[in-house]
Order: C-alpha cells, then structure tokens, then sequence
C-alpha cells in the first residue's frame, strides 16, 4: 500500500507538474506575440524616432542651407542694385551734363538771351523810367544833404579853429604880457666837459619890449616914488650891469 501510494503521488506530482509546465507554455504562448508586439512596437517607435530625428536635421540643415542662399542672394541682389544704380546714376549725369552743354550751345547761337533782354527792357521801360526818376531824385537828395552837412562840417571847423588860435592868441599875449616885466633875458649853455665836470655859459641882455610901468606895478612899492629918477637910473643900470 505504501508503494502504491507513493507511486500514485508521484504520478499526481507528475500530473500536477505537467499540468504547471502546460500553464507555464500557454502563459509564455500567450506572452511571446504580445512581447514580440512589443518589440514591434519599440523598433517601430525607435524607427519613427530617427527618421523624426533624420526628418528635423534635415530640415534644419535646409533651412540654414536656405537662409545662407537667401542671404547669398540678397547681398548678390543688393551689389547688383547697387551697381545698376550707380550706372544709372552716372548716365544720368552725362545726360543731364550733354543737355546742358547743348543747350547752352544753342542758346548762344541763336542769342535768346538778347532778345529776352529787349523783351523785358521793351515790356519794363515805364518801369524802369520811373526807377530812374526816383534814383536820379535820391542822388540829388544825398547831394543836397552832402552839401549841407559839409557847409555845417565847414562852419563848424571854422569856429572850432577860431576858437583855437584865440586860445593860441590869449596865451601868447599872456607870455607877451609876461615877459614884458622882465628887464632882462637870459640864455644858459650848458657843455660837458667830463664825467663831473660841465661848463656854463651865461648871457644877459636888455629885454627889448621892457614896460617899467607894469614891471613897477608888479614888484615896486610907493616908497620908491620918493627917489630922485636919477637913483632910479642908476638902479637901473646896476641892475643890467649884472
């Protein structure tokens, strides 16, 4: 009985282990097509991921290659622009510069300028009567005025200089008046002789337009009434003998 029941739990064990590994190979059945799903799905996302990755380098290897054309063709652009400008700019001148030099050239042959000059002078002559008129009145006003303020400025350098020369006279008459109480005039020459050495020389003569009456106003005194004029005389010549 013993090896009868050993045997049949261990044909139970085998059952139950055959049974555990028939679960285990239907579980990992079941999960293989949802890993290998899985798998699939990672490659498929990895996959997506580099050409999304691939995809946005690309773009943006294409934009940067696009902004460097853009800016390429921009400054190609801007150099053309500039120098079509610069060629138009510069025929624009010689145009203008041909014009004028024709122009000018036919102007001077067939000498307009005169004939605009006599037009204007032919439609502006009352015009240009009256300016006269009024030109020739102006010069004779400032003549006129000239003239009176010469004949002021002549006057009034008459009394100017009158009035100097009788400044003039009135000093020298009171020089004249002056010198005319001295009885004597006298002359100093001075000649050096050295470095404290000099000689003087001095002259005294009579005073030819001595007045003794005013010199006696100036510097006598009543008391030498009393002299005799022959005292007096002699003072006098005493004093010229000095």
């Amino acid at each position: 009985n013993a090896q009868f029941r050993a045997k049949k739990a261990w044909e139970e064990f085998n059952l139950r282990r055959a049974a555990a590994y028939a679960m285990s190979l239907n579980l990992i059945r079941r999960q293989i097509p949802v890993h290998i799903a899985r798998l699939e799905v990672e490659r498929i996302r990895n996959e997506f991921s580099a050409t999304q990755i691939q995809r946005c380098w690309r773009g943006s290897r294409a934009r940067v290659r696009r902004r460097i054309l853009m800016e390429v063709k921009d400054a190609a652009l801007a150099e053309m622009f500039a120098g079509v400008w610069k060629e138009a700019n510069k025929r624009k001148k010689a145009v203008v510069w041909v014009q004028k030099v024709w122009k000018g050239r036919n102007t001077r042959r067939s000498d307009i300028l005169f004939h605009k000059y006599a037009e204007i002078l032919t439609r502006k002559a009352k015009t240009i009567k009256t300016m006269q008129a009024y030109f020739a009145r102006m010069k004779a006003q400032e003549w006129l005025q000239a003239g009176l303020n010469l004949a002021e400025s002549v006057e009034a350098s008459i009394r100017i200089q009158a009035a100097w020369r009788g400044w003039l006279a009135r000093r020298h008459a009171e020089l004249l008046a002056e010198e005319a109480i001295w009885s004597t005039k006298t002359w100093f020459e001075y000649t050096a002789l050295g470095r404290d050495a000099v000689h003087i020389e001095v002259r005294c003569v009579p005073n030819p337009s001595f007045d003794d009456f005013k010199h006696f106003q100036e510097h006598g005194a009543y008391d030498e009434l009393k002299l005799s004029l022959k005292d007096m005389q002699e003072e006098v010549d005493e004093v010229i003998a000095r």
